[in-house]
């Protein structure tokens, strides 16, 4: 019962405290002149923020035309790299595909003789 009763009065205090605080600064808070926010516009921030990368020392020689050139060289070596890869797997499936099937004809074919010479061995 004492110890609800304490934190009670430590919460009105507390709260008294808090509320003399504000009131006290209002006065201040009214003084102050109101501030206008800027309206934020993204051309002129990145505008600014083009200007002062190419104001940086090792970018001052750049050509945007000569990096798209280099990377456009650098996605055209790399497709053909995987197209003369997937054409060597290609080949090589077609390859084993033939054989495959020229194994499968070959003995296809000694089958047939097999049957026919047990045909012709047997009694009729």
């Amino acid at each position: 019962m004492n110890f609800n009763l304490f934190v009670q009065i430590l919460l009105i205090l507390s709260s008294l405290a808090i509320l003399g605080l504000v009131f006290k600064k209002l006065p201040i808070l009214a003084g102050l002149p109101l501030v206008q926010e800027k309206k934020f516009n993204l051309k002129s921030i990145l505008l600014k923020l083009v200007e002062k990368i190419k104001a940086l020392p090792f970018l001052k020689d750049f050509s945007f035309e000569m990096f798209l050139q280099k990377v456009l060289s650098k996605i055209r070596v790399l497709t053909m790299k995987t197209e003369n890869k997937t054409f060597t797997w290609l080949s090589q499936l077609r390859k084993r595909a033939q054989d495959n099937h020229s194994k499968e004809n070959d003995t296809y074919w000694e089958e047939l003789k097999k049957i026919k010479d047990k045909k012709s061995r047997s009694p009729v």
